[in-house]
This record gives C-alpha cells, structure tokens and sequence, in this order.
C-alpha cells in the first residue's frame, strides 16, 4: 500500500502534467485564433464537451466534467483574440 506521501507526489506529477496539457491546448487555440475568422462555433463547443463525457466513462461526475469544459472553452476563445 502506498503512503500519504507517495499518493501526493503522483497527484503532484499528474497535476504538471494537466498544466503542460492546457498550456498545448491554449496554445493551438492561439493558433486557430490567427487562421479563422469566426471564434464562436457552438456545434464544435458540444462536440468537445459531448467528446469529454463519452472518454471519461462515466468515471467522473458530469456535471464537474461539462464546468470544467465549458472553463477550457471560455478560456480558449479569450487566447483565440489576443
């Protein structure tokens, strides 16, 4: 069985790691933002979200899954217009 410490340390390394991930993210939706002109596509919002929901298998709780989705959205159309 592991320790306290050792379960932190991997949430800790898992946690770099969602960072790197949404910093990647953010990134390609800078580059979207250079080569589209609309930023706004609804149709594409329900995909990612619907995308999220059918991966995590139930495994996590919807609701906390779609809020989290529709933060990474939001903060992906506001890089889109810097």
């Amino acid at each position: 069985m592991k320790t306290i410490i050792e379960l932190r340390k991997e949430i800790d390394r898992i946690d770099k790691d969602i960072v790197r991930l949404l910093i990647e993210r953010m990134d390609i939706s800078r580059e979207i933002g250079n080569t589209k002109e609309k930023i706004t596509d609804k149709s594409r919002e329900m995909t990612v979200i619907i995308n999220a929901l059918n991966t995590s298998e139930e495994k996590l709780d919807p609701t906390f899954l779609r809020e989290l989705y529709e933060l990474i959205i939001a903060e992906s159309k506001r890089v889109q217009l810097d």
